[in-house]
């Protein structure tokens, strides 16, 4: 478990990937973890928001560009439970079959 209050994520996720980074990150809180996510990321890595709590966030272009990252939003307030739990099954069995 890490604290972003304390840790310095990025350089503890890259130090346990050899470098390398995260090739996914679920961002389940948006803005306030932004940054700090899109820091932990590898090159071509892919940041999925699931919500979050403030409308505006930092966006870093330049990592944007230069890492080419990808960032996907699911607008899961907007979504009923069912269906949000058969994109959570897909997901998880994508995951599943990555290791």
């Amino acid at each position: 478990m890490l604290n972003s209050a304390t840790d310095d994520v990025a350089a503890i996720i890259k130090e346990k990937t050899g470098g390398h980074g995260a090739d996914i990150v679920f961002n389940t809180v948006g803005s306030p973890y932004f940054e700090i996510a899109n820091n932990a990321m590898a090159k071509r890595a892919r940041q999925i928001f699931l919500l979050t709590f403030d409308r505006a966030g930092p966006f870093g272009i330049f990592n944007f560009f230069r890492r080419r990252h990808k960032y996907i939003g699911v607008d899961t307030p907007a979504l009923s439970s069912v269906k949000r739990a058969c994109i959570f099954d897909k997901l998880k069995a994508k995951l599943e079959g990555a290791s």
